[in-house]
């Protein structure tokens, strides 16, 4: 079952990146930000194992690079601090999946960033029940 999942007194982000002034705009995480300011982090000690992406490695390599060529450990870092406080109900696999999702669906504001980094502002997260 897909449910949608909006909490209340969270804002969700997908953060962006140009890892080289010239390049363009890649994933940096999918956030939840207080609305109060600052932000959950390191919710859960839920492991982190890239074999559990293998089918969405490509996309991963393309639109979810390490700036400074060590992919893997920043996809360990974004879910171990802001993947695991999503829903308990998010994995590892969903939470990639939606941050690739929302990147693809929101390209022309990805496009319309003019700094270096940016954080997109997303209305609601799927959740897989």
């Amino acid at each position: 079952m897909l449910v949608t999942s909006i909490i209340p007194y969270f804002s969700y982000f997908l953060a962006i990146q140009k890892c080289h002034h010239d390049s363009n705009y890649t994933i940096h995480g999918l956030w939840i930000d207080f609305e109060r300011g600052g932000y959950p982090q390191f919710c859960n000690k839920t492991v982190f194992n890239v074999n559990e992406l293998n089918d969405i490695r490509q996309d991963l390599d393309s639109f979810w690079p390490g700036c400074y060529g060590n992919s893997e450990g920043l996809w360990k870092h974004e879910w171990e601090k802001h993947g695991t406080c999503f829903d308990k109900h998010m994995t590892l696999q969903h939470y990639f999946k939606q941050t690739l999702n929302i990147y693809k669906n929101r390209i022309n504001d990805v496009n319309s960033c003019t700094k270096k980094e940016c954080l997109i502002p997303v209305e609601f997260i799927e959740i897989n029940l």
